[in-house]
């Protein structure tokens, strides 16, 4: 591993930590400390994280013509700040802008470090390195979600304010740790200017951002889907769920790296894609199995479906992570990735309604339909990358 990446290895790890922090125990912090009510918070993260999601483009195009090293410490800065501003939140009208900046600064963190990963590792040594960066990213959040139960348990305003306080440090020390890296441009990666909103004019990368927006659905399966189902259809205790979760966590830090091997060139990862379709059928169709059965067979059954689920994830993480560098302008990275920040974040905004929907109102068939979804979504990456790989080729 070169320093270079060693050093955001870390940086990762650590302000994922804070991440895992607040993901865990802000939504409680803002209802029993800062004195929101629960629609206040939903309706405050969801304005936040549309903006975030739309922002990440110009973020982008700014790492482009700039230092992407630059824009992402300072975005790292701004999520620090905006984290420190939700110890004062005491209203809605305080925290719609406070959540809106950090929505912005985690989504220009993400588009200006793609834009560096391409411009330090190459395009294919890109996706490489963003699944080093997320098998990081699973540490630190679970790391931050053991602190984050220390947190909840003691339930008081001033331990509230102490885990703030660190989640704001730990965006200031991954900042720290990015001021040693080389500064690249990526526009100057070809003898050309960078053509403004080129990625959003590219039709052929928003077919694919759009394909693979909807398998990130697969993302909340394990958040969303899983403990819902647990609850309403199987008999097994509700405890079950986190020993199961663990699973997917422990794979992801193991095996992203080695499963996203291979996967350098459009064709393999639109192929990783199908088949992380098809994973994920085998996975729903065991989730569905559990219904009914006793507690032992049930929390046994649910581990095989996680853990096939997750092999599946790991396969669609990979695919994403190889194509959203691989069928980008080389001089663009940071407005590309911005953009296909925009198809995960709309899925992953979407998973909650359309998972729930299916299991309440199907049950067993629901999980049929989520796996249709997910295989469809696979099997129409590769025609679709096809096509991408033409105009890729003419550039």
């Amino acid at each position: 591993m070169s320093g270079a990446l060693r050093l955001l290895v870390v940086a990762t790890g650590i302000s994922s930590m804070g991440n895992g922090l607040w993901l865990t125990s802000g939504v409680l912090f803002l209802v029993t400390s800062a004195g929101l009510s629960p629609i206040e918070v939903g309706v405050g993260l969801t304005v936040a994280g549309v903006v975030g999601v739309l922002v990440g483009v110009p973020i982008g195009a700014w790492a482009d013509v700039t230092e992407p090293r630059r824009v992402a410490i300072a975005m790292l800065g701004l999520e620090a700040v905006a984290t420190a501003g939700y110890a004062v939140v005491g209203s809605v009208q305080a925290f719609v802008p406070v959540a809106t900046l950090a929505a912005i600064g985690l989504a220009g963190s993400n588009a200006a470090r793609g834009a560096l990963l391409a411009g330090l590792f190459g395009t294919a040594g890109a996706a490489r390195a963003r699944g080093m960066l997320r098998a990081a990213a699973n540490l630190g959040i679970s790391v931050g979600t053991v602190l984050a139960g220390v947190v909840l348990a003691i339930d008081s305003r001033p331990v509230y304010l102490a885990m703030i306080g660190l989640d704001v440090l730990t965006f200031l020390v991954a900042a720290v740790l990015y001021r040693p890296l080389p500064d690249v441009l990526t526009a100057g990666a070809v003898p050309r200017p960078v053509r403004r909103w080129a990625a959003v004019r590219d039709g052929r990368y928003l077919a694919v951002t759009a394909v693979n927006g909807v398998m990130t659905v697969q993302y909340g399966v394990l958040t969303i889907a899983l403990p819902l189902w647990v609850a309403t259809a199987t008999n097994a205790p509700m405890w079950a769920v986190a020993p199961v979760f663990l699973v997917n966590t422990v794979m992801c830090v193991l095996f992203q790296v080695r499963v996203g091997r291979g996967l350098d060139e459009p064709a393999s990862a639109a192929r990783a894609a199908r088949r992380s379709g098809w994973v994920f059928v085998a996975a729903v169709v065991l989730f569905a199995l559990t219904a009914g059965l006793p507690p032992v067979p049930t929390v046994l059954l649910l581990a095989a479906a996680v853990l096939v689920h997750s092999f599946g994830e790991l396969l669609q993480a990979a695919a994403s992570f190889s194509l959203s560098f691989t069928l980008a302008a080389p001089h663009a990275h940071g407005q590309y990735q911005g953009v296909w920040g925009i198809g995960v974040g709309l899925g992953e905004s979407a998973a909650p309604a359309i998972l729930t929907g299916l299991l309440i109102g199907g049950g067993q068939l629901g999980w049929i339909g989520v796996g249709v979804l997910l295989a469809a979504a696979g099997l129409a990456t590769p025609p679709l990358v096809r096509w991408a790989s033409v105009e890729r080729l003419s550039r």
